[in-house]
């Protein structure tokens, strides 16, 4: 139903122009099984299909927090804000370094997303707006979170998709043309990131996990304790398929660019992306 009254909202709030649609930030009242918290920049391209996708499949709330965005993401944003699927928060900062964005700019915001769905959704995943949640073995996601309410929160490994050699991916179609993958059970996709429960995480400490109250843990989704990096891959139940790279133009004009500025190995980079593209 959510899915379906954002689709509604989405197509009457285009008829009118962006001047008439105004920033907001909207708490709802409702309780939500399972929310976002994603941090972005300059991501207006993608916006749209992600929040679309994550809709679909149930999430039901995104808290979506603008790093510094110079593109026309309000445009993409303001039918959601206004229909109660997006809380906007913005989070300007400087950006001298990847170390000084992870733990100054997007620990903090994940951090502050929890507090933010604390109360209003039991469940808050913690994800890029490159990274995509797929449920293999339920019928959804609420249902197969039912397996974890024990447990402080669930890390799901990743699953890293390449650019599968193509220049420039149609807007709205990533899901649709990026299929070019790491090996599944590369030692990169050991990585995961956290879908916790909002009465029990308490602190990003990096944005793979999360300290959580007493006596409470994460787990992956085999039920075993971790911290983050998980014992092996696992991805036969719930995965996140991230598109670190994108297309080659986003890599190239994007990815690298922004590296190159946070002085990051650029071959190293290279070498990552190109290990992306090994596996259908």
């Amino acid at each position: 139903m959510k899915f379906l009254i954002c689709a509604f909202m989405f197509i009457s709030c285009s008829l009118f122009s962006k001047e008439k649609c105004r920033e907001e930030t909207r708490y709802s009242t409702e309780t939500y099984t399972l929310s976002i918290g994603s941090i972005f920049q300059n991501e207006a391209p993608y916006l749209k299909e992600w929040i679309d996708y994550h809709l679909g499949i149930g999430v039901e709330h995104f808290f979506l927090y603008n790093n510094n965005s110079t593109d026309d993401y309000l445009t993409v944003l303001i039918p959601y804000v206004d229909c109660g699927c997006v809380t906007l928060v913005q989070w300007p900062s400087t950006d001298p370094d990847g170390t000084y964005f992870t733990f100054k700019v997007q620990c903090p915001a994940y951090t502050d997303a929890v507090k933010k769905a604390r109360g209003i959704s039991q469940w808050i995943a913690l994800i890029d707006i490159d990274e995509f949640i797929v449920v293999q073995s339920h019928d959804s996601i609420s249902k197969l979170l039912d397996e974890y309410s024990y447990a402080g929160g669930l890390c799901v490994n990743w699953q890293c998709y390449g650019t599968s050699r193509i220049d420039q991916v149609p807007q709205g179609e990533i899901l649709q043309h990026l299929v070019w993958k790491m090996k599944w059970n590369a030692p990169f996709n050991h990585n995961s990131k956290s879908i916790v429960q909002t009465e029990y995480a308490n602190e990003c400490i990096n944005p793979h996990f999360f300290n959580y109250s007493k006596f409470k843990y994460a787990v992956d989704s085999n039920h075993r304790k971790t911290d983050g990096c998980c014992h092996s891959v696992n991805i036969d139940k719930i995965r996140l398929n991230h598109y670190w790279t994108r297309d080659e133009n986003f890599f190239r004009n994007s990815r690298l660019a922004r590296y190159k500025r946070w002085k990051v190995n650029i071959q190293s980079s290279i070498d990552l992306a190109n290990s992306m593209n090994e596996e259908y």
